[in-house]
């Protein structure tokens, strides 16, 4: 059944990628010879005007045949005004974002939305605040969250401002006026846990959620990035995890030694997940929401590709089709929340893929038809043969390193 699920989960992010070029080519009223869900043996078809539709074995996608897409033809896509062919090409993309942004808003407005608790804590040390701080008000308004102060931070700053802040059960007040290093501060993450994989270590040491994590080895840990450090830095090794769950246990474990994609060496993971406080919205706030995580992952994603072309981030970090799978299958084992942010992610990603200018790609096809519109004319056969090569080249030699890398990670992990 999972893999099942990972089967549809791809498919669907293809065809509804289609589906974006075959709904533009009808409202333009260019001929559609064929569009099929899935590959392979054809199980069921029906011609519909001159549109073939099929259902195929494989349901691993899908495609669509425009009418004059490879050669001239009257009334073909080719021939069309410069305006409806890049429609048509971006329409694609931009179905991929749009059935991001839907899961995502699903996910805020189905599970809500979550938030980081405003418990101060920091690297280098900033004003007045001491680690373990709980920040209670700033100008007697209440403050409920992490980004609720971060927020106010950034949109006051060099302003003097007053603050309340609960420190070791009393309430401390004072002033301040906000500077950069604020950018210093960051939230204070409780370890306890929220999920725990089903077969995964953790669980296995019975370990279950709402499971607070006091000590590792005996020595104690204030917070999650305190633990995931511990954890990481094990070496695969028998661990002590002394935890509260209304009184006090303790339990032993071996973390499970994987290969991070940007990392060069293993580290140890338990299969648990951080316990962080929701608020239920709206729908237009979950909307709201889904539409400013959209554009922050779609930055984040060119910044990373950027990195990765730089070379800051490891190449190792790129992934191919069989990570895909791997990381789909296993959100099945978190539960519809993490499926729903994957799935979500994997939309976006598939819609700033299909945007960079490789020829091939929809974007590197909308390049081509500006250029054609900027010099009037169609490239020559020679000239589109050259830049259809050189896409090819480009896109095997990702697929060929992707998939070495999703290999390298099965054998390192092994």
């Amino acid at each position: 059944m999972n893999l099942l699920i990972v089967a549809i989960v791809i498919g669907v992010l293809i065809t509804i990628h289609e589906i974006g070029h075959l709904i533009t080519a009808k409202i333009y009223k260019i001929p559609v010879e064929k569009f099929s869900i899935g590959f392979g043996p054809t199980l069921i078809k029906k011609q519909i005007k001159e549109t073939t539709y099929s259902l195929s074995l494989i349901p691993l996608g899908g495609y669509i045949k425009l009418k004059g897409e490879e050669e001239e033809e009257e009334n073909g896509f080719l021939l069309q005004p410069t305006g409806k062919k890049l429609m048509v090409v971006f329409m694609g993309p931009l179905a991929n974002l749009i059935l991001g942004v839907f899961l995502i808003f699903l996910l805020y407005f189905l599970f809500g939305i979550k938030y980081s608790p405003p418990i101060i804590n920091f690297e280098r040390k900033v004003s007045y605040f001491e680690k373990g701080d709980i920040l209670i008000a700033i100008n007697n308004d209440t403050i409920k969250s992490f980004e609720e102060a971060y927020e106010f931070f950034e949109k006051n700053l060099n302003k003097k401002a007053s603050f309340s802040v609960l420190r070791k059960g009393k309430i401390i007040n004072f002033n301040w006026i906000i500077n950069d290093s604020f950018r210093n501060l960051s939230p204070l993450i409780l370890p306890v846990l929220e999920k725990v994989k089903k077969g995964s270590p953790a669980d296995k040491a019975g370990l279950k959620p709402k499971d607070t994590i006091i000590a590792i080895n005996d020595t104690f840990i204030y917070s999650w990035e305190n633990l995931i450090k511990k954890i990481r830095s094990s070496g695969g090794k028998e661990i002590k995890i002394t935890y509260r769950r209304g009184r006090v246990f303790s339990t032993y474990l071996t973390p499970q030694l994987v290969a991070p994609d940007t990392a060069s060496q293993k580290v140890g993971q338990i299969g648990v997940w951080v316990y962080l406080p929701k608020k239920k919205i709206d729908f237009f706030s979950a909307f709201y929401q889904a539409i400013i995580r959209s554009g922050y992952v779609i930055f984040q994603t060119f910044v990373i590709l950027y990195k990765l072309i730089i070379g800051e981030i490891s190449r190792k970090a790129l992934g191919g089709p069989i990570m895909v799978a791997q990381l789909t299958y296993e959100s099945l084992h978190w539960g519809w929340e993490y499926f729903l942010a994957l799935f979500g992610l994997l939309a976006i990603n598939l819609f700033v893929v299909n945007m960079l200018p490789i020829p091939v790609l929809d974007g590197g096809r909308g390049v081509i038809f500006i250029i054609e519109h900027i010099i009037k004319r169609r490239l020559t056969k020679k000239e589109l043969n050259t830049a259809i090569t050189i896409g090819w080249i480009i896109i095997m030699l990702l697929i060929l390193f992707t998939f070495y890398n999703d290999l390298s990670r099965i054998f390192k992990t092994k």
